[in-house]
């Protein structure tokens, strides 16, 4: 019984230590510099601080989309193998630091990237993770204009990702709105913003501002010498569905909620141990007996009955 008893704890104990170990690995996985690369012109991503090993013999670059999905064998964009540098079209590698330089950043750059090197006389390997957050910023300030028929006005910008829409001056959070967003080929969009003017007001200028990053510009429209109130009766409107895109905080680049991991393997940890607890108690509570010992039993209870089989008869 005692026996049985550890064997069961050192189990789930062995599985608690993997389920930490799985939750330890995800944090780690996801703990990768992100850098920023703005759509048509040129940016690069280091190699950590391979550029003061002397000892370098090797370096690698290579792309993935997936932390697990790089594969030995794959082409690489750039690689230095002991003074020599080749690279594909649209990439380089800086010969002092072995950063990998992008010529004209697409959105096809966005990704995960590996920096693989190999150093010293025994060649020994190291590898260092890269992602990259792709952006474009407007080529032109926000176009604004007041369609007097339906009493709207409409802001637009082109050539942006990831997708943000303008914003008025005015509060419109009560009025008809409606959003647009439209994905060109080059991976960037255009978005528009449409909403009523705002009622029992005296409007003479309309500003339209779109912002992202460093990048701020505002638009300004002058409109007749008149109320909305001599405007077309707003005309009831639905509110379109928005289009979606990566979410990007602060600086614009992606964030993962590591609390979250961490939470989720606390608790998984947790309900394992609680399980782990309760079979234990359910052992104690209803022991099992050797194997052996129950066939001595039933090997004595059977000899018991035999006995009483062949016992003579009591003389009357």
């Amino acid at each position: 019984m005692p026996e049985l008893a550890q064997l069961s704890t050192m189990f789930w104990m062995i599985f608690v230590l993997m389920d930490l170990l799985v939750v330890a690995e995800m944090i780690r996985a996801t703990e990768v510099e992100v850098r920023q690369l703005e759509i048509g012109t040129s940016g690069t991503i280091p190699c950590d601080h391979v550029g003061d090993d002397p000892e370098v013999r090797v370096v690698q670059w290579y792309k993935s989309r997936n932390i697990n999905a790089f594969e030995n064998g794959d082409p690489s964009l750039a690689s230095w193998v002991n003074g020599e540098t080749r690279s594909l079209s649209n990439y380089n590698m800086e010969d002092t630091t072995f950063s990998l330089v992008f010529e004209k950043a697409t959105s096809e750059d966005e990704g995960l990237y590996k920096c693989h090197v190999e150093s010293g006389d025994l060649y020994i390997e190291s590898n260092y993770l890269t992602r990259t957050a792709v952006y474009a910023l407007p080529q032109k300030g926000p176009m604004i204009t007041l369609d007097t028929a339906f009493n709207r006005i409409n802001c637009t910008v082109e050539h942006v990702k990831p997708v943000i829409h303008p914003v008025f001056n005015f509060d419109y959070s009560h009025a008809s709105t409606e959003k647009y967003a439209v994905q060109h080929e080059d991976g960037t969009y255009t978005t528009s913003l449409s909403c009523t003017l705002p009622q029992n007001k005296s409007v003479s200028q309309v500003d339209c501002s779109f912002s992202y990053l460093h990048y701020q510009r505002v638009r300004s429209l002058d409109l007749p010498d008149i109320t909305t109130d001599s405007l077309v009766e707003n005309r009831r409107t639905t509110l379109s569905p928005m289009s979606t895109s990566v979410t990007f905080a602060g600086d614009g680049c992606r964030t993962i909620d590591h609390n979250a991991i961490i939470g989720a393997g606390i608790v998984i940890g947790f309900m394992t141990v609680i399980i782990c607890l309760m079979f234990i108690m359910l052992i104690r509570k209803r022991p099992l007996k050797p194997i052996w010992i129950r066939d001595v039993q039933n090997c004595n209870k059977a000899e018991e009955s035999e006995e009483n089989m062949i016992k003579p008869a009591m003389p009357v």
